[in-house]
């Protein structure tokens, strides 16, 4: 299942200002509820767009999709 949140595009073309803040926004969610990994990976994402350098991020959007996921599971397991 994709990120619940943010563009779906990304990479050359993408809408750098809009996966800024949705890596922002994310970022933050994970840190709240100890998701370091994603929390790392929102903020490397946050700091590609804000340089307009949209190249990487479709990798770092996908690296982000598997810690959201690794994170979910965590959650599940203590539930």
């Amino acid at each position: 299942r994709p990120l619940p949140t943010g563009p779906r595009r990304t990479g050359p073309g993408a809408d750098a200002d809009a996966l800024r803040r949705a890596a922002h926004v994310l970022k933050g969610s994970a840190g709240a509820i100890g998701g370091v990994m994603l929390q790392r990976i929102c903020a490397e994402l946050e700091d590609a767009a804000r340089r307009g350098s949209m190249v990487d991020t479709a990798a770092g959007a996908e690296s982000a999709t598997v810690a959201y996921i690794a994170l979910r599971e965590a959650i599940r397991h203590l539930l």
